[in-house]
């Protein structure tokens, strides 16, 4: 039924078409002698279309309305504009319908759309090697090749190019499909079986290196003079050093730190004493490991066995040797008969003396035995310790090793050393005395006493090497000096008895040299303490400041004397106040200009410590040392009768303190007045 509806639609197309064309040619004939200027519609009667790939079909001569028609739309279908689409591989017809009177056809063959590449994976490729894929593509066209890791490897017209360790996909597209190809990126390496060896030099050393991809490897020695190596990476040890071996492949390079040691071979002695009957042995370092091998260059005077044991055979002078790894070390030996000696013959010891001799023997082993020929004179113990008992000879005697030997040993009674001579006792400065006297033979020091009458109770002032001595800061002292003769030795030497005495008398005062500084003339009628400290500062030659200049830069305070001055130094107001500075800020405020310090809490010894040494003291007292008037502020209690002056000598005669009062001039002060208002507040300052 089918079939037959085919052929009928088949004839009335024809008879359609034989009807259309009669007219038209009667036509053309009727008018054959006009030009015709129309051109006849037309269509391609077949074409070749690929799969995937619409392709256009167009009706020439023609620009009427046109109704595409696909006569298989399971192949190809086609659009109103004439796009056909191929489906699939096979044959059909597309119609161009015009009119109901003409219709055109075109036979369209339709093949599958070809893209393919030569390969789907190209392994693995090394950094720096190239690729190159092949392409198997129908229709014709343009390829667009790319990859999805540029890092990895990038493509060009399909050679592909591999960059870096890693993995890529390789696509190439056209006519709407794409394919791809893997490939893995391998790093070129190249390894030896050990980063570093130590090596003796003669030695030899088999490397192994291996490496991608295969190739040759090349060996090379950074310095052949240290160590060599062959094409086939065996290292050989020439010379101590350090070098690199380097094994190439492909551009890379692989690195062994190659160590040559020197073969060492030493003996624990280079030369040795051997004594007849005794045997010693020779301990021997070598390496690298190996097999010693001893000898002995005269065998009839000393032998050796395999274990460096000597043997001595007869007297005399050889020489002993080993060989390790084809290295020789040596040692001197020398055979001699064993012997034992004192350092000397004869010995002299004092009564109560103990010696110990240093006997040397051979050989160095043994116990001594030791005695006494009379050891009522000088005894021995079992370590040779002698002890000299009383005066007279004995013989020490000691045995070792079968060999023995004596010292004659003379007792003597200890000498009396002679007495002193004391020449003279001078004054010296800083009210010192220098007593010096004579040297006695066998004296190495002297004992140096000193009385108050010429037999009185002797006080020990110094023992002396030499014989002379300062006795240092006596002021108005009167003493009687006595010097004894002493030696180290007590066993030879008997301290001697006391010289005749001498007599000396040092200078009463002891002072510091001072400036004077009037605190009223600089219109301070409240700066006794920056005046005194002022006086003691230009003492020890610190500044050379004006008075007026000094007490201005003094620190204040609004109420804390420990922090600066407080009240006014140039005024009485308030009266019901004390005008004053502590010894800590006067101190810090001193410190600015030299070595000062608040010594607050001296004793009295401490304050004449200070001027022996010349060095003033600012100390805190009252106006003319009256008794101090306490009363209690703020900030602790102080006399409100304080005054502040500088302590510059003392008498050691009488007693009496020097002091430069700012306010009441230089003056003399009496022991008792001084000590009894100073210790009442122990506050001071130092300049030193």
């Amino acid at each position: 039924m089918r079939n037959m509806k085919l052929l009928f639609t088949a004839l009335l197309t024809l008879s359609i078409s034989i009807m259309s064309i009669v007219p038209a040619y009667a036509e053309a004939g009727a008018i054959d002698e006009q030009e015709q200027t129309e051109q006849q519609p037309s269509l391609i009667s077949s074409a070749q279309m690929y799969t995937g790939i619409p392709q256009k079909l167009e009706v020439k001569g023609f620009s009427g309305s046109v109704q595409w028609v696909s006569e298989n739309t399971d192949i190809a279908m086609v659009d109103a504009d004439g796009t056909v689409h191929p489906l699939k591989s096979g044959a059909t017809d597309i119609r161009a319908v015009l009119s109901d009177e003409l219709t055109l056809t075109c036979h369209v063959d339709i093949q599958d759309t070809i893209l393919s590449l030569n390969t789907t994976d190209l392994g693995s490729v090394y950094t720096g090697e190239t690729k190159t894929l092949q392409a198997i593509m129908k229709p014709e066209a343009d390829i667009q090749w790319s990859s999805s890791n540029p890092a990895v490897a990038t493509v060009n017209h399909g050679t592909v190019t591999a960059n870096a360790a890693g993995t890529a996909i390789i696509y190439a597209s056209a006519n709407g499909k794409t394919v791809q190809c893997s490939i893995t990126v391998k790093d070129k390496t190249i390894s030896v079986d050990r980063g570093e060896a130590t090596l003796y030099e003669g030695s030899s050393l088999q490397l192994h290196a291996s490496g991608e991809p295969a190739g040759t490897i090349t060996w090379r020695s950074d310095d052949p003079t240290i160590a060599s190596v062959d094409a086939s990476g065996n290292v050989m040890a020439k010379a101590p050093g350090t070098v690199s071996i380097r094994a190439e492949l492909n551009g890379k390079t692989a690195v062994v730190q190659i160590t040559v040691k020197a073969i060492q071979v030493s003996l624990d002695k280079t030369s040795i004493t051997l004594y007849l009957g005794y045997k010693d042995k020779l301990n021997v370092s070598y390496e690298p490991s190996g097999t010693p091998s001893w000898s002995s260059e005269d065998s009839k005077i000393v032998s050796v066995d395999q274990n460096g044991t000597l043997t001595p055979v007869s007297v005399g002078q050889t020489i002993a040797r080993v060989k390790v790894n084809g290295k020789t070390a040596e040692a001197k030996v020398v055979v001699k008969q064993p012997f034992v000696k004192f350092p000397s013959k004869t010995k002299t010891l004092y009564k109560g003396e103990t010696y110990k001799p240093a006997i040397t023997y051979g050989p160095n082993q043994g116990t001594a035995k030791w005695s006494s020929s009379k050891k009522s004179v000088a005894k021995v113990n079992s370590k040779g310790q002698i002890t000299a008992v009383k005066k007279g000879t004995a013989y020490i005697t000691v045995k070792i090793n079968g060999k023995s030997a004596k010292q004659k040993i003379t007792v003597k009674n200890a000498i009396t050393l002679k007495k002193p001579q004391i020449t003279s006792v001078k004054k010296a400065s800083r009210a010192s005395l220098k007593i010096t006297w004579k040297k006695v033979s066998g004296a190495n020091k002297y004992y140096l006493y000193r009385s108050t009458t010429k037999k009185g109770k002797k006080t020990k002032v110094a023992t002396v090497k030499g014989t002379t001595y300062t006795h240092k800061y006596i002021a108005g002292r009167r003493y009687y000096y006595h010097v004894k003769a002493a030696s180290t030795n007590k066993y030879k030497y008997k301290t001697s008895g006391y010289s005749a005495s001498k007599y000396g008398k040092s200078a009463d005062t002891m002072t510091v040299s001072t400036p004077y500084i009037n605190q009223v003339q600089g219109g301070a009628v409240q700066g006794c303490e920056g005046a005194s400290l002022l006086m003691a500062l230009k003492a020890k030659g610190y500044t050379n400041m004006g008075y007026r200049d000094f007490l201005n830069g003094m620190p204040t305070s609004k109420n804390n004397p420990r922090e600066g001055f407080i009240y006014s130094m140039f005024s009485n107001n308030p009266t019901n106040q004390v005008h004053w500075i502590d010894t800590p800020a006067l101190a810090a405020y001193g410190k600015k200009f030299g070595k000062v310090e608040d010594i607050s809490g001296a004793s009295i010894s401490k304050l004449k410590y200070e001027i022996n040494r010349n060095r003033p003291v600012v100390v805190y007292v009252t106006a003319m040392f009256n008794t101090p008037q306490w009363k209690k502020y703020s900030y602790g209690s102080i006399p409100k009768n304080l005054h502040v002056v500088t302590l510059v000598g003392y008498n050691g005669r009488t007693g009496k303190y020097k002091i430069n009062d700012p306010y009441f001039g230089v003056l003399w002060i009496n022991k008792g007045q001084f000590e009894s208002v100073y210790n009442s507040m122990k506050k001071a300052v130092v300049v030193r």
